[in-house]
């Protein structure tokens, strides 16, 4: 749920969740190509996916201690956590480079 809110398909309503315009655009699409661009593109909106999307395509890798310290940086959080969400972001990117045969 808590990818949900940050690729804004999601918000917080009464303690409980309710779909964005967005969520519901994402939702209503049929088309699944169509639907995993729209995931893509609000991926892509966030900074450290987008640096991290230019690094795989310049170089084929993730720095990992570059992008955790970056995590630190931006969200203030601490090394463990920082280290767990970098193995999100190397997933989510490299499902879009599965996803758009990019490479």
């Amino acid at each position: 749920m808590r990818a949900m809110e940050y690729l804004g398909l999601v918000e917080k309503y009464d303690n409980n969740s309710r779909l964005t315009s967005f969520g519901k655009t994402v939702k209503a699409e049929e088309d699944i190509y169509l639907k995993n661009i729209l995931l893509i593109k609000s991926i892509l909106k966030k900074r450290i996916f987008r640096d991290a999307f230019i690094e795989y395509l310049l170089y084929e890798e993730i720095n990992k201690n570059k992008t955790v310290r970056k995590l630190m940086e931006l969200y203030k959080i601490n090394d463990t956590t920082a280290q767990r969400r970098f193995n999100t972001i190397k997933s989510w990117i490299e499902w879009i480079f599965s996803f758009t045969n990019i490479k």
